[in-house]
């Protein structure tokens, strides 16, 4: 069965020639948005509406969880001082900014989480890319999940 996970997990090579980025990329989120729709319905439908909450509020833990550890200290640095990361600071701006989202509701939203892009840097002002790739995954899934 086909996933909103599986859909925002999708990557696909760029090749001389190939497809154009822009549309591609707003009918993948359509297809997120809609699957994760009918995951909540489906969830609710079955469960109920308190299962689809808690399933909601475990995320939210999570996601807390990462975002209450001290500014510099929220993901691994590379394990090579040369290996590129994205920059802690940057990151961590938007970690504050999906951490007022969940205290107050104002904040990004999924597509915002989504275009979040992250200057380059190296060695303790670096965070490790797939740990906050993972992260920001989470944040989008939740995102879509409390709609």
């Amino acid at each position: 069965m086909l996933t909103s996970a599986a859909v925002r997990a999708a990557v696909f090579d760029a090749v001389p020639g190939g497809y154009r980025t822009g549309p591609v990329d707003e009918a993948l989120v359509r297809a997120e948005e809609e699957l994760a729709a009918l995951e909540r319905a489906e969830c609710v439908r079955a469960h109920g509406a308190a299962a689809w909450r808690a399933r909601t509020d475990e995320l939210a833990a999570v996601l807390r969880g990462r975002l209450e550890r001290p500014r510099t200290q929220r993901f691994r640095r590379p394990a090579r001082v040369r290996t590129r990361g994205y920059s802690v600071a940057h990151v961590d701006v938007l970690c504050e900014r999906v951490a007022e989202r969940l205290a107050t509701g104002t904040g990004p939203d999924a597509a915002a989480v989504r275009e979040a892009v992250f200057p380059p840097a190296h060695g303790e002002r670096a965070y490790e890319e797939q740990q906050v790739d993972a992260f920001l995954d989470r944040v989008v899934e939740y995102l879509l999940a409390v709609r």
